[in-house]
């Protein structure tokens, strides 16, 4: 859309088999340079990128950077134009997020890698200075406990302690023990506790 006249251009149309589209546009620093996701699925989308003329016209056809075996969204462009920072596996459709990087050329043979301290990392922006700036999500996967009397639900309860991803939950009939999965000791555990204080497990 150009600002001055609220005219409308299309820049590039997705392919009629494509189940989502295009989305995530991201322009380089000069203006001269478009890179966006295409989806084929929820979980399956790839990085492009396309030229465009100093008319706001497209040059040629988009250059996928990324395959679709993963979910690559979010472009973000380095300061200098030569890069773009990406989020794989964002918008929650993953688990476990991270940010990679690519050069910005489409050269064949260019392949994307992590950028370390990004693991998580969604939705990338960079400042003037060349600062990488991004969200890191947090989930709050908790157990509680709901008690019944006479068939009345009472007063729910949380058995583990805020920000820790606590989940998968099973527990003895007599109720003396409750093994769960968390990682509050750096990764995914299974955990035995007793279901009164669930801090102190083993």
């Amino acid at each position: 859309m150009s600002i001055a006249t609220g005219e409308v251009k299309r820049l590039v149309r997705p392919p009629a088999l494509l189940r989502l589209g295009d989305f995530s546009p991201a322009l380089s620093p000069d203006g001269r340079t478009l890179a966006f996701a295409r989806a084929r699925t929820v979980v399956s989308s790839s990085l492009h990128v396309l030229g465009i003329t100093e008319e706001l016209e497209p040059e040629g056809e988009p250059v996928p950077l990324t395959s679709t075996r993963s979910a690559s969204s979010q472009p973000a462009w380095t300061p200098d134009g030569e890069r773009i920072v990406f989020s794989v596996g964002g918008y929650g459709w993953t688990a476990n997020p991270a940010l990679m990087v690519i050069p910005a050329s489409g050269a064949p043979g260019e392949k994307a890698r992590r950028v370390l301290g990004g693991e998580g990392g969604e939705f990338p922006t960079f400042s003037r200075t060349g600062s990488l700036v991004f969200a890191h999500p947090l989930t709050d996967l908790n157990i509680w406990r709901l008690p019944l009397e006479r068939g009345e639900p009472g007063r729910p309860t949380p058995l583990a302690p805020p920000r820790v991803w606590t989940g998968a939950p099973a527990s003895r009939r007599t109720g003396s023990r409750l093994t769960f999965t968390s990682d509050r000791g750096g990764s995914i555990q299974l955990w035995l506790a007793r279901p009164t204080d669930p801090t102190r497990s083993s």
